[in-house]
């Protein structure tokens, strides 16, 4: 990220809001909306949208936001750059917390009273007239996150739409995903139509079951690039991808760069 953080207050509509694909590289998000109805998928998770509901994303795993209605689709959106919000975290002693949500779970939702619901969104409102190049206002952010995080922690992580058919699929796409998969496979496996897969996955997510399953392993694949030293060929196999030319090829086409030139250009 350019700056350490950046926020929107209260967006409407499709602007900067991409549901067939959406992924940022080192950072984290925390979206407020404010409306009802739809999902949202962190990860291989489904959670209810909720009124003035939190949602804490690692946003380097694939995310979506599917509302019934795209264009009338209300939301605030805080994003850290990651080192900086781990820094932050590890001072206001939440490390251990939040790399339980972030990391092992890829984020999580929280359910919020209106009167909760209104203080963090004041908190958003403060950030949004913060700016972020300017290190006197760090104050102001530092004091808003310290606002925030207990406020939605405080109210307890749900999981409320994880016992769903498609939270079935996902299970087991992300519990098979170095293997081959297809649509027929994955429906003899959960005992679900093809038909309805295809149509309640896409309802459910935004996306469809190939670009989900393309999309995670592409995921997976950065993840290895940047944390072993594999070879290019060991990373595309253990990312399920049937051989390195395919997913280098597929790698350029998304990421604008090769996988090695990804590697040197991002790992530490």
């Amino acid at each position: 990220m350019e700056n350490y953080f950046r926020v929107s207050y209260h967006q409407y509509g499709r602007k900067n809001f991409d549901q067939t694909r959406h992924r940022h590289e080192d950072c984290y998000e925390l979206v407020q909306t404010w409306v009802d109805g739809g999902t949202v998928l962190i990860n291989d998770r489904l959670y209810p949208i909720c009124r003035g509901s939190v949602y804490l994303i690692n946003a380097m795993n694939i995310h979506s936001t599917n509302p019934p209605c795209p264009n009338e689709y209300e939301r605030s959106v805080l994003t850290i750059d990651r080192s900086y919000a781990d820094a932050l975290f590890k001072v206001l002693g939440l490390s251990d917390y939040m790399d339980q949500v972030l990391i092992a779970n890829s984020g999580g939702f929280f359910r919020l009273d209106a009167r909760t619901a209104e203080l963090v969104d004041s908190e958003y409102k403060t950030l949004y007239s913060v700016d972020p190049t300017c290190e006197r206002e760090k104050t102001v952010f530092v004091r808003a996150i310290s606002t925030i995080l207990p406020l939605i922690i405080n109210r307890g992580a749900a999981d409320e739409a994880n016992n769903t058919s498609i939270s079935r699929v996902l299970n087991y796409i992300n519990s098979h995903i170095s293997e081959s998969l297809s649509i027929n496979s994955i429906s003899e496996a959960t005992n679900i139509s093809k038909f309805y897969l295809c149509r309640a996955f896409r309802k459910a997510t935004g996306i469809t079951v190939m670009t989900y399953i393309c999309e995670q392993r592409l995921a997976i694949a950065k993840e290895l690039l940047l944390e072993t030293k594999e070879s290019i060929l060991k990373v595309a196999l253990t990312s399920g991808f049937i051989n390195s030319s395919y997913f280098s090829q597929l790698f350029r086409a998304r990421e604008g760069m090769t996988p090695s030139e990804y590697r040197r250009r991002y790992s530490k």
